[in-house]
């Protein structure tokens, strides 16, 4: 190693620091390795301060650079920020999670590799991330536990059972709901998911029933979506590139959409992705249905930044009055 260097601490969490070190590689030299564990606020100025310090380390000193990080957030919530700087970014596809959404309890993968500054001697500075079984002896059984979303047998504690039982209950009580707006979302984006709850938050303050299928321990999802979907009066739909994706599974945004479109309920949408209507990936039956529902003329709410809750809870709040969803 030939040095280290800890550069100035996130204003979010003074304990975490973007660290650099440089190494001397047989084939090219002198090698940057770049390291942090980024704060994870939904809304915090974390992954910007990360984007400006790549930048300053990248610009100040060309060298080959690789980035290992646990950036907690997806790759594409970061990637952006670091083109911003005209950065030459690649990041490495990661081939099995290393997280547990907290939101939903879905695996994700938010620790990272990526290449900076390519062009090494006229070749093109690689990388590629190790399979389970070459960096452990039965690190590939953990993944695969991993990807079941635990990896260690569950038992409820007393609490959680008291817990269990009060969210039965809570059940009960939605389903004795005279109506509500169902909030739609795919639940694989942690800050997507912050994003609805601030919305959620904003539109309660205006006395507007919401319900959003959030199932804990003793409830059934599927159960809960069931009651979403029969006492709603109208949906929310929180339009990223993958909403309304067609996976096989029963309870999607896919089922979700098709239900509104056959009960006729009001849609209010929020753009969240670039491209509109949303069109998944591969994923010719969400794209064809979003195509059918989300027509040209049908108004939605712009809010890609994730930025304006409180606004986007004002514009549906004056529809839903407009309409007179709850008037009767």
């Amino acid at each position: 190693r030939e040095r280290i260097h800890f550069h100035r601490a996130f204003r979010e969490n003074s304990k975490k620091v973007v660290t650099e070190a440089h190494f001397h590689h047989a084939g090219m030299g002198l090698l940057r390795v770049v390291t942090t564990h980024l704060p994870g606020a939904p809304f915090g100025r974390a992954r910007k301060e990360f984007a400006d310090c790549i930048a300053g380390i990248v610009k100040g000193e060309k060298l080959p650079t690789v980035l290992l990080a646990d950036l907690n957030f997806p790759e594409k919530a970061i990637q952006p920020l670091l083109l911003d700087h005209d950065l030459d970014v690649s990041f490495v596809p990661t081939p099995y999670p290393t997280n547990i959404c907290q939101g939903s309890l879905l695996p994700k993968r938010i620790d990272s590799i990526a290449v900076i500054n390519h062009e090494v001697k006229g070749a093109k500075l690689q990388a590629t991330a190790l399979k389970a079984e070459d960096v452990l002896d039965g690190l590939r059984e953990v993944v695969d536990l991993l990807k079941s979303r635990s990896a260690e047998p569950w038992t409820p504690t007393r609490y959680q059972s008291d817990k269990a039982s009060a969210a039965s209950t809570d059940m009960r009580s939605a389903a004795a709901q005279q109506g509500h707006l169902l909030l739609s979302a795919r639940f694989n984006n942690d800050e997507v998911i912050a994003y609805m709850r601030a919305v959620k938050k904003q539109l309660e303050a205006r006395n507007i029933p919401v319900f959003v299928v959030e199932a804990t321990v003793g409830q059934s999802f599927a159960d809960l979506t069931r009651i979403g979907l029969a006492r709603a009066k109208g949906m929310v739909t929180f339009c990223t590139s993958e909403y309304g994706a067609y996976t096989g599974v029963r309870y999607e945004t896919f089922h979700e959409l098709e239900f509104a479109r056959g009960h006729k309920l009001p849609l209010f949408p929020i753009r969240l992705c670039d491209e509109w209507p949303p069109a998944p990936q591969n994923n010719e039956r969400g794209i064809f249905q979003n195509q059918l529902v989300f027509k040209k003329g049908l108004v939605y709410i712009d809010d890609r930044q994730m930025t304006r809750a409180q606004w986007v809870a004002d514009q549906i709040a004056e529809s839903v009055a407009r309409i007179g969803i709850f008037s009767s």
